[in-house]
């Protein structure tokens, strides 16, 4: 062979040689992988946090109940041995559906306002602590219907649709096992069998044909093929440019806990901070970025024509049959682990949306309610219109005599104190000579029914006499002027 065609390919064969070498060849795929290996450093939280607070609906509760007929109340509750009120047991049979479902609220609620004062502090909280029984009656079905729109609203939220929330120490776990194949960092050497499919295997086997169907394991196993070497090479790095220090596997296992922390010295740990869905699936995005396509198979990594890890290519083979459509990511399990992951934190981002709407909805109601309640002390009954009738009008101040007593009838049938007091209308007193009278119609009770008189009715004309005479429908009088008061004497009765 003549000199010239001799320097001819000596020239060429070296030119192959240093176009072979790994050195520095996987710099930009490592640069691409690291923002998903990063996820991993430091102390690992996640954002947004689940917000495992409900809202609640207990103050819309508590006033309507305290509003609600005593009697009816009186209904859920019983006296255990030793004289203290508690929640009736629920018929089996005899009740209402609605009932059915209701009653143990109903009767928790029930037993809470049996407390002394407990109702006086819920009306209170609501501004209605100078309204009268009238009052308190008018504005009792406006809140019974803010209330039950309430409660509507929390039983219609619906579960957001997914698997089951988890905790941060299971997303921790998810997370590290996709990077390392166990929930936590390894502080000794890796092992093959732990971030790769099988124990024993070197890096011909691991990261070349030995890959087989199971692909890349875990982003370690992707990372170690990339930017390590074959055990007998020392002296390239492949995602270091010029990088000359020995990242080489173990005959039969990953590189060392020493070599494994010069690979990572091409993507440095940085500051941690919260792992989001977004930054997740971003991170992903650019990691998927680095496979590509020679012949059938797909890679990571440079590749010329084998896995080697040393003259030829530091690179991961998944052997994925692209020209079928076989998706490569489906032979990176730590990609679906991931991306499960951010699924989980994209739940917790709509169930707190969820549950910050509820609140919203039931805040507005209860703003609403209040509005009206601090309004229930100006409330007037409208004016009675009596239709032409024979006889006289009926005669309001009668009526509101009758329920006056019937009411303290109602209260001398309780024999027990807490079924006294369980009615905030009745008052105990266990000195009284007649049994019967122990427990009777509070003074309290009496003089709302007095007010509520004097708000309605003739009664409202109150020493106007002009007022109370020129009071009629049609022809006929609706009132009369009287000088004394029931079963006085020299009286003019009134209508």
């Amino acid at each position: 062979m003549c000199p010239a065609i001799l320097l001819v390919v000596v020239t060429i064969a070296a030119s192959y040689v240093s176009e072979a070498a790994v050195k520095g060849s996987n710099v930009a795929v490592m640069a691409s992988l690291c923002p998903t290996l990063r996820l991993g450093d430091g102390e690992l939280t996640f954002e947004p946090q689940i917000h495992t607070q409900a809202a609640q609906t207990d103050k819309l509760f508590k006033l309507n109940m305290s509003l609600a007929d005593a009697l009816w109340r009186s209904t859920f509750i019983t006296t255990n041995a030793a004289g203290k009120a508690e929640a009736k047991t629920k018929p089996e049979q005899g009740i209402p559906a609605e009932w059915q479902a209701n009653w143990a609220k109903w009767a928790e609620a029930a037993v809470e306002m049996s407390e002394k004062n407990k109702e006086d502090q819920v009306r209170k909280e609501f501004g209605l602590q100078e309204a009268s029984a009238n009052q308190l009656e008018m504005i009792r079905q406006t809140v019974a219907a803010y209330a039950q729109i309430a409660e509507d609203e929390q039983l219609q939220a619906t579960p957001v649709a997914g698997p089951e929330l988890q905790d941060d120490s299971k997303l921790k776990e998810s997370v590290l096992t996709a990077l390392y194949g166990e929930g936590k960092v390894p502080t000794g050497n890796l092992a093959s069998s732990t971030i790769a499919n099988a124990a024993g295997q070197g890096y011909a086997t691991a990261c070349n044909d030995g890959v087989g169907a199971d692909g890349g394991k875990t982003l370690a196993h992707v990372v170690a093929c990339v930017c390590g070497t074959v055990n007998t090479q020392s002296t390239e790095e492949p995602c270091v440019l010029d990088g000359t220090t020995s990242v080489a596997w173990a005959a039969t296992n990953p590189p060392t806990q020493a070599t494994w922390k010069q690979i990572r010295a091409a993507c440095p740990a940085i500051q941690a901070k919260a792992i989001t869905a977004t930054r997740i699936r971003q991170a992903i995005e650019t990691a998927l970025a680095t496979v590509t396509a020679i012949g059938t198979d797909a890679y990571i990594g440079n590749f010329k024509t084998a896995c080697d890890g040393d003259s030829t290519a530091a690179c991961i083979k998944l052997g994925a049959n692209v020209q079928t459509g076989d998706d490569p990511a489906k032979r990176l399990p730590w990609v679906e682990q991931l991306i499960g992951v951010a699924k989980q934190l994209e739940q917790f981002a709509e169930a707190n949306k969820q549950g910050a709407n509820l609140q919203a909805k039931i805040a507005h109601l209860e703003a609403l309610t209040m509005a009206v309640t601090k309004r229930a002390q100006f409330l007037t009954p409208p004016p009675t219109s009596h239709k032409s009738h024979e006889g006289p009008p009926p005669n309001r101040q009668g009526k509101d005599n009758q329920r006056t007593q019937a009411e303290e009838e109602e209260c001398n049938k309780k024999e027990k104190e807490p079924e006294c007091t369980a009615n905030p209308k009745c008052k105990w007193n266990s000195e009284a000579k007649e049994l019967n009278k122990r427990c009777s119609l509070s003074e309290k009770a009496k003089k709302e029914a007095e007010k509520e008189e004097t708000q309605t009715g003739c009664g409202r004309h109150g020493t106007d006499k002009t007022a109370c005479e020129n009071d009629k429908t049609g022809d006929k009088q609706n009132c009369a002027w009287r000088k004394g008061k029931d079963n006085e004497p020299d009286q003019e009765k009134e209508m």
